[in-house]
């Protein structure tokens, strides 16, 4: 059976970093699509009655800060379509798992990471956590898992090849993995209705049915990326 794991980072207020990703078997995702598609649409006739601008779709941080297309929107109407939105996700059986580490307390404990390289350290670091989480959640939908990552082509994630490499090389679980693309989320079976940063904004994740959510003390982390013995990414070792 073909899962599909979409993953996003995010950078909070208080210099958090987190990686969070969304597991979903193909037939899943077209449902929650439906829902999801339905549930805008309803949203835009309101919209359009009231002679205010439509949404494209659901952004977390522009509609959080009431920003962009929803920037006349208030609090109470905002709080009301993100509820609609995460009951559609509590009504589907789908696996979040996301990590989240302070910048700060990696630095302390990796002192050769350059302030400017610590959020691609970080996202190396926690994509090599995330990978052993995403076959545990996999393995759950499916006996036979055939897990398909997809991740957003950033400036940080030059590291999830990296990650996704070793785990491929890690015997049995590799295995499970059949391939890794990133792209701007135009692939997504929801065809850009539904952005994975809806799911996997890790920020807003603690709102979802998460599975595994939880903050990684750096000292903790034994990610190879990070490791002193270990391989380092470009980030790591790069020096001015």
């Amino acid at each position: 059976m073909v899962i599909r794991v979409y993953i996003d980072e995010s950078i909070g207020k208080n210099r958090t970093f987190a990686l969070g990703c969304v597991i979903a078997n193909d037939s899943m995702w077209k449902r929650i699509n439906h829902d999801w598609k339905r549930c805008l649409q309803r949203k835009n006739r309101q919209l359009t009655r009231q002679g205010r601008r439509r949404v494209s779709r659901y952004h977390a941080s522009d509609c959080e800060s009431r920003f962009g297309e929803f920037k006349d929107w208030d609090v109470s109407e905002k709080n009301a379509f993100v509820a609609e939105l995460i009951s559609i996700v509590n009504r589907h059986h789908i696996h979040i798992v996301g990590f989240t580490v302070y910048l700060e307390e990696l630095a302390e404990f990796y002192p050769q990471i350059e302030k400017e390289y610590a959020e691609k350290a970080a996202y190396g670091a926690l994509a090599t956590l995330l990978f052993p989480e995403i076959v545990e959640q996999a393995s759950q939908i499916s006996r036979q898992p055939a897990i398909k990552i997809v991740y957003e082509h950033g400036e940080v994630a030059q590291h999830m090849q990296y990650a996704y490499d070793s785990m491929k090389s890690n015997k049995p679980f590799g295995e499970l993995f059949d391939s890794i693309e990133k792209n701007n989320w135009k692939v997504i079976p929801l065809q850009g209705e539904i952005s994975p940063i809806t799911l996997t904004d890790p920020i807003k994740i603690v709102n979802a049915p998460c599975v595994g959510c939880r903050k990684q003390p750096a000292e903790s982390m034994g990610s190879p990326i990070l490791s002193p013995g270990g391989p380092k990414g470009p980030f790591l070792s790069r020096r001015k």
